[in-house]
């Protein structure tokens, strides 16, 4: 805060002035803040830690070791190039017509090709997975929803003029990445990939806005398996697609009849999806979904397509430099082996204090919720009983699970995964088919709330509605956050100060009803 500056004449120069003055974006990031600043902290750590050489290190620790190991080795990634993904893409989906001049029209199958899609954890046109039931916390159910993201960082960017800068400048990378995998018609490469970003658009426009999806109970439409083939059959084989999905062995569900019950998040979206089908050209639709598939595969592919990405990114992104590559490593490695690099990182960087601190303060949350309801008057009492009994039962998760620490779980957790540190690409293959398989195995086992959702070293903490769950992993609990040596704070809705030292209220202009 710059306290030398009137609120009253510049409120934001008041909050936020000294943080502008001591602090400068960063090159290769479009933001900074506080969160940020923790991160890089703990980014550096992670860097240490999985850079150590093996140290009689547990399986699943000597995996994470091999996973980052194989991200950082940018020389034998250069040297491999795209020829991974060319032969992935050849094997597995015929090709992306774009660059393959023996791609057959005859042979591609919607259907098969949105299965495997999903089995690279890529949900595009069509999106369904397995998640805990928002009427029945306890069970898992499979949800259908509209895609969960575009090329474009959202949907506003697709709904703007067709010569929008940031549209161009995605059809421009388009263009670069397909140009550097080899066009199979150069002539007609321009027009196939404008009717790539013109099909993206549709996509957009049918799908429901972010604004139209915030009441949970209109995104709430339960349909047996039955009804949704008998809905939207009309230009996808949802038949042949829940068979390819369910038959996987990885997966073994037996059990799937046409009374399944499903969830539909979007029932508008697939009722619009037919026509925009049946508009479109099976070359557009394969040359769209493999060019989605290719590029979450960037940091695989080696410099030259980092190169064209940055160009991309700084107009969309405003970023002018590639993020280190330690930092995506680290970041990827973390995501996929959260526990094994959690108990790295705990051992040396978790403090029992803060994790009292960040106790103490849900503690007093909880008494000062149950304060405040006595002023709440649009509550019945009945409702107020029930509040005040959920919140009796919140369950904090501070620091880590003590599954961090069992190398037997762990050891079994990860036992379907086994990496080569020459090549990345197929890594990350194995990764995600593994995260979908288990992802579907958990359709028939019931919710387990004492189970994290989020790595140890995560920057962040939250509340988890569905689990009654307040999120405090081992990543926050350090200063600048969690310090003795931290300075009181100013919570100025209430003109509340606390010392954080002891925690301790020293004032208090007292608004129930406002606080």
């Amino acid at each position: 805060m710059d306290l030398k500056t009137d609120p009253c004449d510049n409120f934001y120069q008041f909050s936020c002035g000294q943080w502008l003055k001591e602090n400068v974006i960063p090159d290769d990031q479009s933001r900074f803040n506080m969160f940020r600043v923790l991160k890089d902290k703990v980014d550096i750590i992670l860097k240490d830690l999985l850079e150590q050489p093996d140290k009689q290190d547990i399986p699943s620790i000597k995996k994470a070791k091999d996973l980052y190991a194989s991200c950082m080795n940018m020389d034998q990634i250069n040297k491999l190039g795209d020829g991974p993904i060319k032969q992935y893409l050849a094997d597995t989906y015929g090709g992306w017509p774009l660059t393959n001049s023996s791609w057959d029209e005859g042979s591609f199958d919607l259907a098969t090709t949105i299965a495997n899609l999903h089995r690279n954890e890529l949900y595009i046109i069509i999106t369904l997975y397995v998640s805990s039931d928002n009427m029945n916390s306890s069970r898992y159910i499979m949800q259908i929803d509209q895609p969960s993201s575009f090329g474009l960082p959202g949907q506003k960017y697709y709904l703007v003029e067709r010569n929008d800068t940031m549209l161009k400048a995605y059809e421009e990378f388009i263009y670069a990445v397909g140009h550097l995998m080899g066009f199979a018609n150069a002539s007609t490469a321009a027009q196939d990939i404008k009717d790539i970003v013109d099909f993206e658009i549709q996509l957009a426009n049918i799908s429901v806005p972010d604004e139209q999806r915030r009441d949970s109970k209109k995104l709430y439409n339960p349909m047996t398996l039955r009804e949704i083939i008998g809905n939207y059959s009309q230009q996808f084989n949802w038949t042949s697609f829940f068979n390819q999905i369910f038959s996987s062995p990885e997966i073994g569900l037996t059990d799937v009849t046409g009374d399944e019950i499903l969830i539909n998040l979007s029932p508008l979206y697939y009722e619009r999806l037919s026509k925009v089908l049946e508009a479109t050209q099976k070359r557009t639709i394969a040359n769209f979904l493999m060019w989605r598939l290719i590029k979450q595969h960037f940091e695989a592919m080696g410099d030259k397509y980092l190169a064209a990405k940055a160009v991309y990114d700084k107009v969309v992104y405003g970023t002018t430099a590639r993020k280190p590559r330690y930092k995506i490593c680290g970041s990827y490695t973390t995501s996929v082996l959260s526990l094994p690099v959690g108990q790295l990182f705990i051992k040396d960087n978790f403090d029992v204090q803060a994790k009292n601190i960040a106790s103490d303060m849900i503690t007093r949350l909880q008494a000062s919720f149950n304060e405040l309801l006595a002023y709440v008057d649009w509550m019945d009492e009945d409702t107020k009983l029930v509040a005040k009994e959920k919140n009796a039962f919140l369950s904090p998760k501070i620091g880590y699970p003590k599954e961090v620490l069992n190398n037997t779980y762990l050891e079994e957790a990860y036992k379907n995964l086994t990496y080569d540190v020459k090549h990345f690409f197929n890594n990350i293959l194995i990764n995600k088919r593994e995260d979908f398989f288990e992802s579907f195995r958990q359709l028939r086992k019931e919710v387990d709330k004492e189970k994290w959702a989020i790595a140890p070293s995560t920057i962040n903490a939250y509340y988890n509605s569905l689990k009654n769950q307040i999120m405090f992993p081992a990543g926050i609990l350090q200063p600048p956050f969690f310090s003795k040596n931290f300075p009181m704070v100013v919570l100025d809705i209430n003109d509340l100060i606390y010392d954080n030292n002891s925690y301790e209220l020293l004032k208090h202009s007292h608004s129930p009803r406002s606080s």
